[in-house]
Order: C-alpha cells, then structure tokens, then sequence
C-alpha cells in the first residue's frame, strides 16, 4: 500500500496544473508593435564619425506627463521610450540623444518630462 502511495502521488502532483490555461493581454499578430522601439541604437554626436554616411529624419520628442493629481508622476525613463517610438515611426534606426527636462504647470499637465533628439537613418 505505501508502494502504490508513494509512485502515485507523485503523478497527481505533476499532472495537477495540466488543465490550467494561460491567455495574455499581448496580441501576438501586433508583437513587433509592442517593441517597435527596441532597434532603436543611441549615439552622440561624435560617435556618428565613424559611419560612412546618415539621413537626418528630424527633430523628436517624448513627454511623460501627469495631467491631475491622481494621475502618477511623470517617468524620464517613459519620455525616452516615447522618444524611441517616435523615432521608429519615422523610420529612423538611431537618435543623438538631447536632454531631458522636468516642467511643471504647463498648458496640459500638471508636471512632465520631455526629451529631445535627432532622429536618423544610419547606413553602415
């Protein structure tokens, strides 16, 4: 009896969770949407020296802002992000990094952070 026990229980426990499902908010077929930001390379001015040649795509920007009191606090990190999708719908493989500003009492929020930067197409 110990012997059927012992092998026993030990198949319950690991087929236990087999019917258990998984489902994600994250829509497989959009995948690449999610981190379109992701090959996006960060460069300053004197590392574009040794590429052979760049398109300068423009002048970008990402703002993190909180617009009422109970929103949350603005992020710097979450102004680069939108910084580097902005970028990537451009088409732009790379940026020069500019600054990031901390605002408050602008027209929109309450407090923000904005980031600045050229958006380039970098051929190497």
């Amino acid at each position: 009896m110990k012997f059927k026990l012992f092998f026993i229980l030990p198949v319950f426990c690991l087929s236990g969770c087999s019917w258990f499902s998984f489902s994600s908010n994250i829509d497989p077929d959009n995948f690449t949407e999610y981190y379109r930001a992701a090959g996006i390379e960060q460069y300053t001015k004197a590392d574009l020296d040794k590429f052979d040649s760049y398109e300068d795509l423009g002048d970008i920007e990402g703002i993190s802002c909180q617009v009422t009191e109970k929103d949350a606090e603005p992020v710097e990190a979450l102004a680069r992000r939108y910084l580097l999708e902005s970028a990537a719908d451009l088409g732009a493989n790379a940026v020069i990094m500019g600054k990031c500003i901390e605002l408050e009492n602008t027209l929109h929020c309450l407090k923000e952070y904005t980031c600045y930067a050229r958006a380039l197409k970098v051929k190497q």
